[in-house]
């Protein structure tokens, strides 16, 4: 009976009862009606949803019809009696004394914290009811004779002066109500109405008897009652002060022990009084000395107790200027506080795959840096991994290029350590598309849950969009449509100007923005050759099965699945990854050897395989998109009216311009990528060729036939493709640069370090620093360097020269010109001047990071590359010759004079030089000119050798003819 009694299940009870054979006990537990004790929570929900409703509203009826609550009255009075007689079991005492209000009664069957809480709690909800309802006095007409009774008890057994008491003390209860009258009933009504801890509350009795001191050392240890407290607060619905002592009891251990809140804090602990004002959930003990498990054990019950609190709508902010609008302002905070310090443990913990679902919740400042930290752990165990011979194993790149990125990286690496490093690169990798596929999840189900409860997409009517979320089984969220994505630019934006991070770095980081296109790659691969029109379910899952009408059938071959993953593919995220590409090639062509080998890097171990296809695809669905639009604004301007065509045709245009700016971006990284794949040949075959010219006869490795077919191979290549086609010209034309101009001025930013103090010989290593005597001495020279120079070219141009702050770090060359392709020609060849270290008394630089328009930055490097190709041209043809090539052949690139002579093949003033000459800058030229003498004369020489060993005969023409 005790157990149904704490359970609530009265009914149940008297069931049992019936079936033993104790009928009487039954009523006696059923209050001399159906349901007896007032039910509380689930137990009286059942009851209003039963089937004998109607039943509970007749006796309700009967209970008016007969006073109010004379019977009630009576039968609570005579379970208190029950509860107080000696004899009996002490748990039969605990029941009746709990219908009663009688805690005393229930005490000695209590074994735990809960059972205490049970017996205190419903006492008083019984003495609460009987205070809030205080019975009325019964007309003596309706009451059957006390002498009755009183001679029927007799009857069955019960002592004459007992059966009198109980007679008189009943009548006294029906009779006299609140009021006068005497016995043992009025003393009972007049205790329940006057009880203290009724009448002040709930919370008064709560804190008296079961959240005492002494009440709490009986609980446990300190980690129980800190529990206890938590159910107490629950209990009693103080949930601001269950979340501002939360807050509190982590933010103290926070600063007492460490990276996770500690439980009791350096205070000792408060306990809490009736009425709120807090204090802290843990009492006594705790301090720094507990242990950091436990530590992360509390963080972990609060983050995920104001979650569920958030949940039921508590931590929604306000928005109405009332009474509870600060409170909930508060409250809000300091949970965003606790679930703050709770994901950080998660990411010293290095539970990373958990971050995730908690980031969503917080703030967007908090999240954005909490983001960030995640993808930088995700980074270093990426930049960990020994890539120096690693395969491009997670994308498949030919063997050759990937040879050639290792003989530029790193040297002598054994194929069992190539093959290790290609698995641990792949499994860093494979770690980094599942938290991105993780964080893409979460934020799209933040996205779907924000636009179901805003009333988005809804049948509501035309206000539908204005209506708030509700308060209940709603976890607040300001995530937006585009959450992944601009976490992950935001990320990759700070390693580009982190100073940390050097060009392996920045080239490896590059790869979190091609994520998104590889999460959908991965995600078609599944289909298994059914369609699906978003990667993400309903609840926001990554799923490949959803077939939709827009894009049916089958995918049949490498096009149909290049569109099904940009169709699902943000193409803006196309755009922050090619531009974020185009912007490291353009550094890392303008740096050195060591840059270069970044940059090579990017296209052998960093982009994702398919990506031009795709990016293709997505010009092509925007453009299809584009036409639609039109079709749209048409029918507006026809049929809605001029406000709607206005807007439909802006949204055209701005596809517009994005088919058109992928477009041009997409062209940049196809020449940039021919550039580098060409410098990286290069730069291998000077290797062979001075290994060759090294080795001795019969040492093995590449002939000399073999370096000089390849060579010139490859000078031929370099004529054809980079040279004689004007790489990158179009894209570097001045009215690009004028569109994308500011207030109608181009503006050009560089960080820029001196190489010549720099221990700056691996791709891995940072940019070097300047500092001290250095620093102030470098921008010094720079600054009257390019002051000298402005004034020289009377060049209208703006400068700054930004120190490096702290006394530490690179310099900052801000240089602006007004939109004219006069001043624009001034500015670019003042900064290809800067960088080629001719301008006069400045030391050479090192690039860090160029910031400009497109246009600008191609410019630049256009015009500070080509020279030194050619001069490398210039070079392999010298070294050609060398070998025995005739200089007047194709194959030793006789045609490179010619190639720099000719017109560039477009003229107009868009462009900044109309001749492959005015690319070289005087020195640069000379050097050309120098190198071209010396391969002549080596030309000659050899022709004379030849002559001497093999004597011309009558007939035979000579190798220079």
């Amino acid at each position: 009976m005790t157990t149904f009694g704490y359970a609530g299940k009265l009914q149940a009870a008297q069931e049992v009862c019936d079936n033993v054979g104790q009928p009487w006990r039954a009523a006696a537990l059923g209050g001399g009606g159906l349901y007896g004790a007032l039910p509380v929570g689930q137990t009286a929900e059942d009851y209003d949803n039963g089937p004998v409703v109607h039943l509970q509203k007749e006796e309700l009826s009967d209970e008016i019809a007969n006073g109010r609550g004379p019977l009630l009255a009576l039968w609570r009075w005579a379970a208190r009696q029950a509860a107080a007689a000696g004899a009996g079991d002490k748990f039969e005492r605990a029941v009746f004394g709990a219908l009663g209000g009688d805690a005393a009664a229930g005490l000695p069957v209590c074994a735990t914290w809960e059972d205490f809480a049970w017996v205190y709690c419903r006492s008083w909800l019984e003495s609460w009811a009987m205070r809030s309802t205080p019975p009325e006095a019964q007309p003596t007409a309706d009451l059957v004779s006390g002498d009755a009774v009183m001679a029927a008890l007799v009857r069955c057994g019960v002592a004459q002066d007992v059966a009198k008491n109980s007679v008189e003390g009943a009548m006294s209860v029906v009779t006299s109500g609140g009021g006068g009258g005497g016995g043992s009933g009025r003393a009972y009504i007049t205790e329940i109405i006057d009880d203290a801890a009724a009448a002040r509350g709930f919370g008064v009795l709560f804190a008296q008897h079961l959240m005492a001191a002494e009440a709490m050392a009986n609980a446990g240890p300190t980690a129980v009652q800190a529990v206890r407290q938590i159910q107490a607060l629950l209990i009693r619905g103080d949930m601001d002060v269950l979340m501002a002592d939360l807050c509190r009891m982590i933010e103290s251990g926070h600063r007492d022990g460490g990276a996770v809140g500690d439980a009791g804090g350096s205070a000792g602990g408060v306990v809490i009084e009736g009425g709120g004002g807090g204090g802290a959930l843990f009492g006594g003990g705790g301090g720094g000395g507990a242990d950091l498990e436990r530590r992360q054990r509390i963080c972990a019950l609060a983050a995920h107790m104001l979650l569920a609190l958030g949940g039921l709508g508590e931590l929604v902010p306000q928005t109405n200027p009332d009474m509870a609008f600060l409170q909930a302002q508060v409250n809000v905070k300091k949970a965003h506080r606790v679930l703050e310090l709770y994901t950080r443990a998660l990411l010293a913990q290095e539970k990373l795959t958990l971050a995730p679902r908690y980031l969503c919740v917080l703030p967007v400042h908090v999240r954005n840096s909490l983001c960030s930290e995640l993808l930088e752990l995700y980074t270093k165990r990426m930049l960990d991994v020994d890539t120096s011979a690693a395969l491009r194993a997670s994308d498949g790149a030919n063997v050759e290029r990937a040879d050639v990125n290792r003989q530029h990286l790193h040297h002598g690496t054994t194929t069992s350590a190539a093959t290790t490093a290609a698995t641990a690169l792949a499994e860093a990798d494979a770690a980094c598309s599942h938290i991105v596929a993780e964080l893409g999840m979460w934020f799209h189900r933040c996205v779907l849950l924000q636009k179901h409860h805003a009333g988005y997409g809804s049948s509501a009517g035309a206000g539908a969009a204005e209506v708030e979320g509700p308060r209940c089984g709603y976890q607040w969220t300001d995530v937006s449509e585009n959450e992944l994505r601009n976490q992950l630019a935001f990320f990759t934006l700070g390693c580009r100007y982190n100073r940390e991070y050097g060009p392996y770095q920045r080239a490896r980081v590059a790869r979190w923005l091609a994520q998104p296109h590889i999460v959908a790659t991965a995600a078609a691969q599944t289909r298994e050759g059914s369609n699906s029109g978003s990667i993400y379910n309903a609840d926001g899952v990554v799923d490949a099965d959803i077939e939709t009408a827009a894009d049916r059938g089958a995918m049949n071959g490498e096009e149909d699945a290049a569109r099904w993953v940009a169709a699902n593919v943000d193409p803006m995220s196309y755009h922050d990854l090619l531009d974020f590409v185009n912007c490291l090639c353009c550094e890392f062509a303008l740096g050195d050897d060591v840059t270069a080998a970044a940059g090579q890097l990017l296209f052998t171990e960093v982009l994702p395989r398919g990506l031009e296809m795709a990016v293709i695809s997505a010009v092509l669905i925007l453009e299809e998109e584009l036409d639609k639009a039109h079709q749209t604004a048409a029918t507006y301007l026809n049929e809605e009216g001029v406000v709607e065509a206005e807007a439909a045709a802006a949204e055209a245009e701005a596809k517009k311009q994005l088919a058109d700016r992928l477009r041009n971006l997409l062209s940049e990284l196809e020449e940039w990528a021919l550039y580098y794949d060409l410098n990286a040949k290069l730069s291998a075959w000077s290797e062979r060729h001075s290994a060759c010219s090294r080795a001795a006869p019969g040492q093995g490795g590449s002939s000399e036939a073999e370096v000089l077919r390849d060579g010139g191979e490859l000078l031929r290549e370099l004529l054809t493709r980079l040279l004689k086609p004007t790489w990158q010209q179009e894209l570097a034309a001045s009215e690009r640069a004028f569109a994308a101009a500011a207030d109608a001025r181009v503006q050009l930013t560089l960080t820029l370090t001196c190489p010549s103090t720099s221990t700056h010989d691996s791709a891995r290593d940072s940019y070097p620093e300047l500092q001290g005597a250095s620093l102030h001495q470098f921008s010094y020279d720079l600054q009257r360097g390019l002051l000298r120079a402005r004034a020289d070219r009377e060049l209208e141009m703006g400068m700054e020269v930004v120190p490096a702050v702290g006394g530490r770090g690179h310099i900052t060359l801000n240089l602006s010109v007004a939109a004219e392709p006069q001043l624009w020609r001034g500015l670019v060849d003042l900064v290809c001047t800067l960088l080629r270290g001719e301008l006069e008394g400045v030391p050479p630089v090192l690039v860090v990071t160029l910031d400009a328009d497109r246009a600008t930055s191609l410019a630049v490097c256009r015009r500070c590359r080509i020279g030194q190709i050619v001069r490398r041209c210039a070079a392999l043809r010298l070294s050609l010759v060398g070998l025995g090539l005739s200089a007047e052949s194709e194959d030793a690139g006789s045609e490179l004079v010619e190639i720099l002579a000719e017109p560039a093949g477009h003229s107009g003033a868009n462009l900044l030089d109309s001749h492959m000459l005015e690319l070289l800058s005087p020195v640069q030229l000379a050097q050309v000119l120098q190198m071209e003498a010396l391969t002549y004369e080596r030309h000659l020489r050899n022709v004379q050798e030849c002559r001497h060993r093999l004597p011309l005969k009558e007939g035979e023409a000579g190798i220079g003819r």
